[in-house]
C-alpha cells in the first residue's frame, strides 16, 4: 500500500487530469512561526487554458501565482514534504483529508464529495 502523501498525490493527479479538481487547501505549517499559512489551489481558466491559481496566505497579505496542471503537482508535492502537514481536496468525485502528526505516518481519510460541480472557471 503507498503512504498515505503519494495517495493523495495520485487523487489529485487524477482530479486535474479529468477536471474533476474543485479544490486543495494545504494548511498546518511545519516550522513554528512560519510567514505562510496556508495555500491554496483552485482551477481557473487561462487564456483559454485549464491552469491552477495558488495563494499563499500569509499574515498580511496574498501571493497568487498561476500554474499549468503538471507545475502545480510539483508545488504540492515539495509543500506536502517541507512545509504543511494538513490537506484537504475536494472534486467532485470525493472529498480526501491528509493529515500529518509528528513521529506517525501520514493519514488519508477519503469520503463523499462536497461538491456535485465543478469549479466554475
Amino acid at each position: 500500500m503507498l503512504p498515505a502523501a503519494d495517495r493523495l498525490r495520485e487523487l489529485l493527479h487524477a482530479a486535474l487530469a479529468d477536471r474533476s479538481f474543485v479544490k486543495l487547501t494545504l494548511a498546518a505549517p511545519r516550522a513554528e512561526g512560519a510567514e505562510v499559512r496556508q495555500l491554496i489551489l483552485r482551477p481557473i481558466a487561462l487564456r483559454g487554458e485549464f491552469a491552477v491559481s495558488c495563494v499563499w496566505r500569509h499574515r498580511t497579505r496574498d501571493i497568487t501565482k498561476n500554474l499549468n496542471a503538471d507545475d502545480a503537482e510539483q508545488l504540492v508535492d515539495r509543500a506536502l514534504r517541507t512545509e504543511f502537514r494538513n490537506a484537504n481536496l475536494f472534486t467532485t468525485d470525493l472529498t480526501a483529508q491528509f493529515e500529518e502528526r509528528d513521529g506517525a505516518a501520514g493519514r488519508l481519510r477519503q469520503g463523499p464529495p462536497q461538491h456535485q460541480h465543478p469549479a466554475a472557471l
